[in-house]
């Protein structure tokens, strides 16, 4: 079996300010190792075990480079599948709250062994479609912090994530680079939801090619005519540091009627 990739694990995760501790290695091997072998009982991830710290571990913490992101707080992962990003995340910060929302059930017989094997605590899962949650009283409003990774097309994944943060919550969009348009034509239904314009954060996965786009949702505390926060753009000036520029609907576009 492939063995996890130590270096690059501890190097990749420093340049996105995440300093990892020699038991946070041991449980992300655990981790790893568990998900190799349930790997070939069941479909769980098409990435080769090579890849998996870039293209699993290192993109789930990519969130760490969001401004307000401190590690605490209530967190759902939505759309979990595997676990990305919520298991690295509750790894990497332990006091993070966090719910791992999925819609196949034997996926998440799978985070359960994890969780038990990991003696994780503060993390449970939940069997639920993602356009449903929302109207669930017990997740509708709840969290601090509402994640996906390549669940949906913007706009529609906007309807199903916003019902699911608290009023100055944020909803954080997992996409590729190329998504800067889908995530423009999101905007009329996250006003709509009394969101904030989004800020988008580009960030380059340490070593690699690959560039993530994150894109930050803030839910307004009071109307949803109250969207003081102007959107921002912030672009990658490498290891993960970023800067802010706007990013506004330009006026009369066919985004902006």
């Amino acid at each position: 079996m492939e063995e996890l990739d130590y270096e690059k694990l501890v190097n990749g995760a420093k340049e996105l300010r995440v300093e990892l501790t020699s038991f946070q290695l041991d449980q992300l091997t655990l981790f790893h190792s568990l998900l190799m072998d349930w790997n070939q009982k069941m479909n769980l991830t098409r990435i080769s075990p090579e890849e998996t710290v870039p293209k699993h571990f290192l993109d789930s913490l990519t969130l760490r480079v969001i401004p307000d992101f401190t590690g605490e707080g209530r967190l759902i992962d939505v759309g979990t599948g595997a676990g990305f990003p919520g298991i690295p995340l509750k790894i990497a910060f332990p006091s993070l709250d966090v719910t791992l929302m999925d819609a196949t059930r034997k996926k998440l017989t799978f985070l359960e062994s994890v969780i038990e094997s990991l003696q994780l605590r503060g993390v449970r899962v939940a069997h639920n479609r993602a356009e449903d949650a929302g109207k669930d009283p017990q997740h509708r409003q709840r969290y601090d912090w509402v994640v996906a990774r390549a669940v949906a097309h913007m706009p529609q994944l906007m309807e199903w994530l916003i019902p699911l943060a608290k009023p100055g919550g944020q909803v954080v969009a997992m996409k590729s680079s190329n998504a800067k348009e889908e995530i423009t034509q999101s905007l009329d239904v996250i006003h709509r939801l009394k969101g904030a314009d989004p800020e988008i954060i580009e960030v380059k996965i340490p070593d690699e090619s690959i560039t993530r786009l994150l894109a930050v949702v803030r839910m307004n505390r009071s109307s949803a005519t109250d969207r003081s926060s102007e959107g921002k753009y912030i672009e990658n000036t490498g290891k993960g540091i970023t800067k802010s520029v706007n990013h506004k609907r330009r006026k009369g576009s066919e985004h902006g009627r």
